[in-house]
């Protein structure tokens, strides 16, 4: 970003001493027009600047969809544990106790789940693992903070830089008009020698 904002602002500085020349000197239809050159070639770099900002801002924002739906189907696994663990009639229970509590009502009910069974045993003590995850979730959000203050900031830089670039562009015409009149002016004191 700085790169692109320290090219547009030597083409301004190119410009304005292009311009004092001509004002001076009133002649070098040439020059003009490579100084006019350069400067096209500036705005082409300012935007392909732009075109990597717009990517990176559509990167930020396919990271933070990507979290929320993460975030999401932890938020949903909590409910259903709490779910759980409210029809057995336990509360602030650990995921052990919960699980402790599921064995105790399938052998007070004569039943072995095997599914269930095999469930509760896969995932031996998931309250480590869910607070892993909670951690992990506000760690995205707490990353996600600074990536929004530092898009806004980049999108601030993207207007300040469009100021910059329509003004820049209006300066341009008027080069050209300039370089125009004194290609004429050159070309009809051609003919009057």
């Amino acid at each position: 970003m700085e790169d692109a904002e320290n090219n547009f602002m030597d083409a301004i500085s190119k410009f304005q001493e292009a311009f004092e020349l001509v004002k001076e000197h009133g002649g070098g239809s040439a020059s003009i027009m490579e100084e006019i050159e350069e400067l096209r070639t500036q705005e082409e770099e300012l935007n392909g600047a732009k075109e990597e900002l717009k990517g990176e801002f559509e990167e930020i924002c396919r990271n933070y969809i990507a979290m929320e739906d993460e975030a999401a189907g932890y938020v949903e696994f909590k409910e259903n544990l709490q779910a759980t663990a409210d029809a057995l009639g336990l509360e602030n229970a650990s995921l052990k106790e919960i699980r402790e509590a599921i064995r105790a009502k399938c052998e007070e009910l004569g039943l072995e789940n095997e599914n269930l069974k095999a469930l509760v045993e896969s995932h031996g003590d998931l309250d480590d693992e869910v607070e892993i995850l909670q951690t992990e979730v506000q760690s995205f959000q707490d990353s996600l903070e600074p990536m929004q203050s530092e898009l806004e900031r980049l999108e601030g830089e993207n207007e300040t830089i469009g100021q910059k670039y329509r003004k820049y562009r209006k300066k341009l015409r008027k080069l050209e008009k300039i370089a125009g009149i004194i290609r004429d002016n050159d070309d009809s004191s051609d003919f009057s020698d």
